[in-house]
């Protein structure tokens, strides 16, 4: 409550009458420049709109065509200065329209002084450092930091010019993504109908944040990937996040657009043989590469420090996951060169005659492992497309970096590829809780017939294994079977996947027993779903 006998209750604080005045002297102030002040009702950081009369000590005379908004503050400091919030100053540098901060200082005289800064290119950038910055929490602005009464009509010309502002906001966008994105331009195009921006770099993947694992691959697949799916994964990348604020405020619609540097070359394989592939160089600002339109990429980092300080390049080889490729589809040339691909084996770009290019060389089996993986595949595919039933088309170049699709083809492959290989499947199966000694058994020739459930991509396989083998204990209830080696090997094909338990192939003894399946940490077992109850291991007298 207040001290006063006649107090209503209601109190009035030092802050209001400030500006209370501040704003009456902006109103007389106005009055004497010829401006048309109106108060804004309710104000969110600017308090005026005001027109201004263009010949106001005539009799009659003509009222511009364009509003201003007025900023008022107002001090009775000597040092007559005032303090921005980043809020305050937001609004400031934000606002589309023509916008002139008043800063009033209420002399102890009674007298006021009327001082004023135009929200110009200067002011903008110091508003836009401030906002950008952590410290300090407030911006101080000073009587010195603006210009005297007496030059407020020619900063008035300056500010009704035609398309001041949106020249001001422009500049200082540019100034902002240049920054961080070198080489960029900004231009707006207009006509009776429409109007575009268009955003232009000398790299266009400058535009992109990837400062994250995850956000340079996002960069990198849509640079080296697929030209089919470029478009979708740019869709996905992030602009960097010190330009997304300034590319919001552009008019829309507005384009990014830009440039990356291709060129046709030819990529050298030196290993146990000497093979050249025709691809595409493609370089971004951060990365060089070499492309093929088969689905993979050979990424190279530009220099960056590594580990202990030196200088390294970082390397991948990219198998685009969205490009279908048939493995019967890939041309003999690339076949060959994954061929070639060797722990030996080293890559460098040559020039149109075979000679070599200045660029450095790189090693597969340090630089690109993964050469030496797509090798692998392309051996065990080309095995097992021999096999009865293997289902043509299935299998895509891009199922290499697929791990059970690997394991696959890569385990059916080395089944059949060495006769021995089958005797690591062996087995004695114990019916009682006595150890058996397999030694003790009596064995008889067989000719059996091994199952193997595998998965491809989409397909689930029931890969039957038909050589010769011995059953352990009596053949009609053994007590095990030890295989010898493959004759021809039958592909069962279903459409479907059906689920099982290891990323292997898995022996199926009975569908009341374990699966059995061999991973690198060992011994797996696993389960026959009910869709395969009738696939089973058999076996009958050998002639």
């Amino acid at each position: 409550m207040g001290s006063h006998p006649d107090a209503s209750g209601k109190r009035r604080s030092f802050s209001q009458r400030v500006g209370t005045k501040g704003e009456n002297a902006f109103r007389t102030f106005a009055d004497d420049m010829g401006l048309v002040p109106t108060k804004i009702e309710e104000d969110f950081g600017i308090d005026f709109i005001f027109q201004v009369d263009l010949d106001h000590r005539a009799p009659a005379s003509d009222i511009a065509n364009i509003f201003i908004g007025a900023c008022v503050r107002a001090t009775t400091s000597g040092k007559r200065r005032v303090k921005l919030t980043r809020v305050d100053a937001l609004n400031l540098v934000n606002c589309r329209s023509p916008l002139i901060f008043i800063l009033v200082h209420l002399r102890e005289d009674g007298k006021r002084d009327v001082f004023h800064r135009v929200v110009d290119d200067a002011f903008a950038e110091e508003l836009t450092s401030f906002i950008e910055s952590k410290t300090p929490a407030k911006l101080t602005l000073n009587a010195d930091d603006c210009l005297p009464s007496t030059e407020f009509l020619a900063s008035l010309r300056t500010v009704v010019a035609p398309g001041f502002t949106e020249a001001v906001h422009l500049r200082l966008t540019h100034q902002r993504i240049s920054a961080s994105v070198p080489g960029a331009n900004i231009v707006i195009t207009k006509d009776a109908n429409r109007q575009l921006t268009l955003v232009t770099a000398v790299n266009f993947f400058d535009y992109f944040e990837v400062s994250s694992e995850d956000a340079e691959k996002g960069v990198l697949e849509a640079a080296f990937g697929s030209e089919a799916h470029a478009l979708d994964r740019i869709a996905q990348l992030s602009p960097k996040p010190e330009i997304l604020p300034h590319l919001n405020t552009l008019p829309r619609p507005s384009v990014l657009a830009g440039f990356t540097e291709e060129a046709d070359g030819v990529l050298r394989v030196t290993g146990k043989e000497t093979v050249e592939l025709n691809v595409v160089m493609r370089r971004i600002g951060t990365h060089f590469g070499w492309v093929h339109e088969a689905g993979f990429s050979f990424i190279i980092s530009r220099s960056r420090p590594g580990p202990n300080g030196a200088m390294v390049h970082e390397t991948e080889l990219f198998i685009d996951p969205l490009v279908k490729c048939a493995m019967e589809d890939v041309p003999m040339e690339v076949r060959d060169f994954f061929g070639a691909c060797d722990e030996e084996a080293t890559l460098e770009v040559v020039g149109p005659k075979g000679e070599r290019s200045p660029g450095p060389r790189f090693s597969v089996k340090e630089h690109f492992p993964a050469a030496l993986v797509v090798a692998t595949f392309f051996d065990a595919w080309n095995t097992c497309k021999s096999f009865t039933g293997w289902p043509t088309r299935e299998v895509q170049l891009r199922d290499a970096r697929n791990e059970e699709v690997f394991n696959t083809v890569g385990v059916l492959a080395a089944l059949w590829s060495r006769p021995d290989s089958l005797a690591g499947w062996s087995f004695v199966l114990e019916t009682s809780n006595d150890q058996v000694d397999p030694t003790s058994l009596r064995s008889t020739p067989v000719m059996a017939a091994a199952p193997f459930i595998a998965r491809l991509a989409s397909r689930t396989l029931v890969a039957y294994f038909n050589g010769s083998a011995e059953v352990l204990g009596e053949i009609d209830d053994p007590t095990g079977l030890r295989f010898a080696e493959v004759a021809w090997i039958e592909i069962d094909v279903f459409d479907e996947l059906v689920p099982k338990v290891t990323l292997y192939p898995e022996l199926v003894i009975s569908p009341a027993l374990p699966t059995v399946a061999f991973s690198p940490s060992g011994r797996v077992e696993g389960t026959v779903h009910p869709s395969l109850e009738n696939v089973t291991l058999t076996w009958s007298p050998a002639d």
